[in-house]
């Protein structure tokens, strides 16, 4: 064969080669308002975080169908003083509080996204089963007006008896680790699946990374903005209310809750910017969208109030007007595209407060 054509015929293949290589990697999942890319490493599902911090949550199961590995990304504010060493030492002091029979091994030093790391793997008691995890900790600078600082935990947990697979999973994870400015969250990509609230009667979609809590009558999700030192916003909450009797409308409720916000909070600031007909899970509603000036700086928010079978529904999304952004500018996009997707389903199980 020729030489010329021999080498061509190398350098095709080895293109080839790369090329392949590269389409069969795991894309790498972008999670904007935490300043991180990762890969999902294979065999590996992804769950709707719990804890406030986590960015990502993902499990691996067994032919039973019980989780046998997890994986979890979190994302905390650090206090600018804060060094690795003192990073590590808070984070291994809860989780002692979380757990029985802890019993950690000599953290190693490591290098992860470019950055010094701290490698650390502990065992422990959960329900009385011995459980196995490994940790990595490190730190970024986030340059800014102000600059701040960045924790990143990465964690792998399951049985003792999956210790390999447990170190290469983790491994696969932090070798995919990506790290960048943390931006200010926007509109996200909604869930596939709605997120069914049964007791309160609904049901919407929500971006996967929103944290979600109950409590009585209520139901919040938000998301955190760590360039505002780690705060819950945007805020979504739902308050489900008796409709009052003689039944109010969905304007007249609204109207209520105006009066009472421009009465205690007055010396806050608080202005309707618009208001008008609007609509909610298929039944006519009232939306009402206002600003508020606290000292910690200031909101805007989107109401919708709807009637529905001796239930008023209120539902929300508030969060902070940013320098120079009109005050609404993030705000309506996401309040629009969350809104657009609320279902009403049966009435709500338990009667609401008045």
């Amino acid at each position: 064969m020729n030489h010329r054509v021999s080498l061509a015929v190398v350098v095709l293949a080895w293109s080839l080669s790369a090329a392949l290589a590269q389409s069969t990697a795991p894309a790498k999942v972008r999670y904007p308002h935490a300043g991180v890319a990762v890969a999902v490493p294979e065999g590996f599902t992804a769950q709707r975080p719990e804890e406030t911090y986590d960015v990502l949550a993902l499990d691996r199961h067994d032919a039973r169908g019980q989780v046998e590995l997890a994986l979890t990304l979190a994302a905390l504010p650090v206090a600018p003083q804060a060094t690795l060493e003192s990073f590590a030492q808070g984070v291994s002091q809860q989780r002692a509080l979380a757990v029985r029979n802890l019993q950690a091994e000599p953290a190693e030093e490591t290098t992860v996204a470019g950055r010094p790391a701290r490698r650390q793997r502990f065992g422990y008691s959960f329900r009385g089963e011995p459980r196995l995890a490994e940790r990595i900790v490190l730190l970024a600078e986030v340059e800014g007006e102000p600059a701040y600082r960045m924790g990143y935990l990465l964690t792998a947990e399951g049985h003792p008896a999956a210790e390999a697979e447990l170190s290469a999973a983790l491994d696969a994870l932090a070798g995919s680790l990506e790290l960048f400015a943390p931006e200010h969250p926007g509109a996200a990509p909604l869930a596939a699946d709605p997120v069914a609230v049964g007791e309160l009667g609904f049901s919407l979609r929500l971006p996967a990374e929103w944290k979600i809590e109950r409590a009585g009558r209520s139901f919040r999700a938000y998301q955190v903005d760590y360039r505002l030192g780690g705060q819950p916003y945007p805020v979504l909450t739902v308050t489900v209310l008796a409709a009052g009797e003689p039944a109010l409308t969905a304007q007249e409720r609204s109207a209520q809750a105006v009066a009472g916000a421009q009465a205690l909070l007055a010396d806050q600031g608080f202005e309707v910017l618009a208001e008008g007909p609007a609509t909610l899970g298929g039944q006519e509603a009232y939306r009402v969208v206002s600003r508020l000036a606290p000292e910690s700086g200031p909101l805007a928010c989107a109401q919708y109030w709807a009637v529905r079978t001796g239930q008023a529904y209120s539902v929300s999304l508030c969060g902070p007007i940013l320098d120079g952004e009109h005050p609404t500018a993030r705000l309506e996009p996401m309040a629009a595209s969350l809104v657009e997707t609320f279902t009403f389903t049966d009435a709500p199980a338990t009667a609401p407060a008045p």
